[in-house]
């Protein structure tokens, strides 16, 4: 339901962050260090030369970090909705903890996109609302498509999943990363265009 289809190994890009097979965690930078994107087919690397640097990410920042390539790992900074490539040398992870009930309880939010979790008797109630902003029409209102979701679970320890009941019906994946959560959906939960994949905040 989640994947990354057949996208180049060396991608690390925003909009495809949620959508990667391999684990999320929660880490930071040991030291400063550029940020690279893939815009070549000698990225990622530390030469300049061969792949451009994005920006310079500051030690101590929180990230939130998936799949290595090389010598790199792939991580996504919210503060700015970005992502891209960092020596793996350079990142520190957090110690895992157990996620509690109490740790999903709040509002996340990425952009526009809202997820409120509270608690239920079924374990956790989830509530959210997407939206997709197309094109300006003549009369000057814009074009906006919506999506929704509305389920309650048990959490299976950094997880908090949905499940479709068909291949047309809305699924999504919440996985906790203590600062952010990391949400991703199968494309139906919503009109076109629709997607709760990113990574969410709380509020």
């Amino acid at each position: 339901m989640y994947d990354e289809g057949d996208n180049p190994p060396n991608w690390c890009r925003n909009g495809h962050f949620p959508a990667l097979t391999h684990d999320y965690s929660l880490g930071e930078l040991t030291a400063n260090a550029a940020m690279v994107g893939d815009g070549k087919d000698t990225c990622p690397s530390e030469d300049p030369a061969k792949c451009d640097v994005d920006k310079t990410l500051a030690a101590g920042v929180p990230l939130a970090v998936s799949k290595p390539f090389g010598d790199f790992s792939c991580v996504f900074d919210p503060s700015d909705q970005s992502a891209g490539w960092v020596p793996s040398r350079l990142v520190r992870f957090f110690e895992p903890q157990a996620i509690r009930d109490a740790d999903w309880i709040d509002v996340w939010s990425d952009g526009s996109n809202r997820v409120e979790i509270v608690q239920s008797a079924e374990g956790l109630h989830v509530v959210g609302t997407a939206q997709w902003f197309g094109t300006m029409l003549e009369s000057g209102e814009q074009v906006v498509h919506d999506g929704g979701i509305d389920f309650s679970a048990k959490p299976d320890g950094d997880r908090l999943v949905l499940r479709a009941a068909d291949s047309y019906e809305c699924g999504v994946e919440l996985i906790h990363l203590r600062r952010f959560l990391v949400v991703r959906d199968n494309s139906y939960c919503g009109g076109a265009n629709v997607r709760f994949n990113g990574v969410y905040q709380r509020k």
